[in-house]
């Protein structure tokens, strides 16, 4: 059986991750699914990398094929991670509602693990406002001019958008350089730079 998390990349340090292939769960209504997606660009681990995209790429494959089965895999390898900090989806995004609730189950089964999501797919989520673990930070990604859900809990925002929050905490892109700020849930807005 293949592996199914990523060790990190040069942004996140050592923090696991899991991802899908770009594109092809992202919500269609953003501009990034339409030539601009970062994870698309040369200097990417997806072009670069063979391994890289075929693993991603085997990861929404089989999760089309068999869910339960992949959903299954998943949740034992995070739970054998020893890392305190995980990361959903650095590339891809929610499938569908089996995958929102998969996602929220295994935070409540990893209580010492701290989880970060960043979506735009809010409509996933949505359902499960006022339940999400201490654990499971959800930010949903803004992308002006489409609307974001205005009573969400945790926000980010490209630093070109007009609508960020003069608040909004301004992203290092080193996540072991500034603590990891985005998986604090104190923290409500965080601000990206456009790359």
């Amino acid at each position: 059986m293949k592996k199914m998390l990523s060790d990190g990349n040069s942004k996140i340090g050592s923090t696991p991750s899991f991802n899908f292939a770009p594109i092809i769960f992202c919500d269609r209504r953003f501009p990034c699914t339409h030539g601009d997606c970062y994870n698309l660009r040369e200097s990417s681990s997806f072009v670069r990398f063979a391994v890289v995209r075929e693993a991603w790429t085997r990861h929404a494959l089989e999760y089309l094929a068999h869910p339960e089965e992949f959903i299954s895999r998943l949740r034992a390898e995070i739970f054998r991670t020893r890392r305190e900090y995980f990361r959903w989806f650095t590339s891809g995004d929610i499938p569908d509602e089996k995958f929102a609730h998969a996602i929220v189950d295994i935070a409540h089964e990893n209580p010492e693990k701290k989880f970060l999501l960043y979506t735009k797919k809010y409509e996933m989520m949505l359902p499960y406002k006022g339940s999400i673990p201490e654990n499971l930070v959800v930010r949903f990604s803004a992308w002006y001019p489409i609307e974001v859900p205005a009573d969400w809990s945790w926000y980010s925002w490209v630093e070109i958008d007009p609508r960020v929050p003069q608040n909004a905490f301004r992203c290092r892109e080193k996540c072991e350089a500034c603590g990891r700020v985005c998986w604090r849930p104190q923290v409500k807005h965080i601000k990206l730079k456009l790359i």
